[in-house]
């Protein structure tokens, strides 16, 4: 070992002159054999077509249930909003419900999410507007009150 450094059993493709190799030796990259014994490059399925994946460049992966459509959003931000801002009573079981369709997404109850994902976003809606209507009664009500005090004095 050299100063704390792992030992290598094959050390002919290590960094010579400053510049690391490609890969070591005996590795190939993007390639799986399948079962005639033929070596074809990775073929990544993409929207029900097969995209060829180019060797050397970036790969990004892409979770499989945003590329077949069956994300389901929870509307956790609009729940939370819903709640703070708003008609906290509605706002608190809009959150319950997107922290259901999580956990809907997670069992693999698809239908499940999409209904709790509904529910939460109509409930968060209705508790923005309950919210609103609230807000606007109390300063209706203070001005009509504060308007009569202030002619009997």
């Amino acid at each position: 070992m050299d100063g704390g450094s792992y030992p290598m059993q094959d050390k002919s493709w290590q960094v010579q002159g400053g510049h690391m190799p490609s890969a070591p030796p005996n590795y190939v990259a993007n390639v799986h054999q399948p079962a005639g014994g033929i070596i074809q490059p990775h073929v990544i399925p993409y929207n029900n077509a097969h995209v060829q994946q180019p060797s050397g460049h970036t790969v990004v992966v892409v979770p499989s249930h945003a590329i077949a459509g069956n994300y389901v959003n929870d509307y956790m931000g609009l729940s939370i909003f819903s709640c703070l801002c708003c008609f906290w009573p509605v706002g608190i079981v809009a959150i319950v419900l997107s922290c259901m369709v999580g956990s809907s997404r997670r069992e693999g109850d698809l239908e499940g999410a999409k209904n709790f994902s509904k529910w939460a976003k109509y409930l968060s809606i209705a508790a923005i507007i309950l919210g609103v209507i609230t807000i606007v009664s109390v300063i209706i009500i203070r001005s009509v009150v504060n308007s009569n005090s202030s002619g009997k004095n």
